[in-house]
């Protein structure tokens, strides 16, 4: 996917917007400009504004797919993951670079079964984490899953008294 350029989004990464981009309008603008430059009456500057506008075109475009290609793993982010795991799914929609790498990091953990305890993890992968639930106790209990773990609960310890030291009268003598 090429990199996005012609312009910039910015989303709450807790609630990505569902609604339709412009592309109609985008479209119809090309339209206007293709007939403009085949009757000939169109001049040097509209043809620049056509590039222009195939590529925000296109780059709407590759927006819209980089959503869908999200929405359908399903996307359920939980504020409780955090925001690098939260937004690693859409690490191609990010421009800069350091956030790209890390969020591109994240991303390949999380798909390599490295967050399990992540509340992501088991919304795009519940088989997989359920299997890991049934080995270990801790992300079984992150995803509320102890039913399925198989690893017996450790037994709890029995709280000692702490023995009060024995009163003497060496303790009530006057010095």
């Amino acid at each position: 996917m090429p990199a996005l350029k012609t312009w910039l989004t910015i989303c709450f990464v807790h609630r990505v917007p569902h609604r339709t981009w412009p592309l109609e309008e985008v479209a119809k603008d090309i339209a206007k400009l293709r007939q403009k430059m085949a009757e000939g009456s169109g001049q040097k500057a509209d043809l620049e504004e056509l590039e222009a506008l195939q590529d925000f075109e296109q780059d709407l475009k590759d927006f819209r797919e980089e959503l869908l290609r999200v929405a359908q793993l399903p996307y359920k982010p939980n504020l409780n993951d955090g925001v690098l795991i939260t937004a690693s799914p859409l690490n191609k929609l990010f421009r800069l670079p350091k956030w790209r790498k890390d969020l591109e990091e994240c991303w390949k953990k999380l798909s390599n079964s490295d967050y399990e305890w992540a509340h992501l993890a088991y919304s795009i992968w519940p088989d997989r984490v359920k299997e890991v639930c049934k080995r270990d106790r801790s992300i079984a209990i992150a995803h509320g899953l102890e039913h399925l773990c198989e690893v017996a609960a450790p037994k709890a310890k029995s709280k000692k008294k702490k023995k009060s030291p024995a009163v003497t009268e060496e303790m009530f003598e006057e010095q």
